[in-house]
């Protein structure tokens, strides 16, 4: 299973994300008619783990999930619900900001997930 696809069955599948975000969990881009709180989620990054021989032994992804919402508040208690969710994976990082532009808050979380 590739490590979207993961992260989607991982996510929809739970209900602690569910609760807040229902059934709005996004592949790279968040649709432009769509209503917060939501989840956006993209792969920013492969590591490709090769043996001494030159054959591929791990491929790890590094997943960027976005916690999308109307105030930082929410933002992250998603971002704790895919922390608990995705506890199986490695959680690298954590970060947050607002976007003006859309005027939502956005808690972001990296994830290392084998691929």
């Amino acid at each position: 299973m590739a490590a979207e696809e993961t992260i989607f069955s991982t996510l929809s599948g739970n209900a602690g994300v569910a609760a807040i975000v229902s059934n709005r969990i996004f592949p790279s881009v968040r649709p432009q008619d769509s209503i917060v709180p939501c989840i956006v989620y993209h792969r920013e990054a492969t590591q490709v783990i090769n043996t001494i021989h030159g054959t591929t032994a791990l491929t790890i992804a590094t997943i960027a999930v976005r916690a999308v919402a109307a105030t930082m508040a929410t933002a992250d208690a998603i971002s704790d619900a895919v922390d608990t969710a995705l506890a199986a994976h490695m959680h690298d990082d954590r970060a947050s900001h607002y976007d003006p532009e859309a005027d939502v808050f956005i808690s972001t979380t990296i994830h290392l997930v084998r691929d």
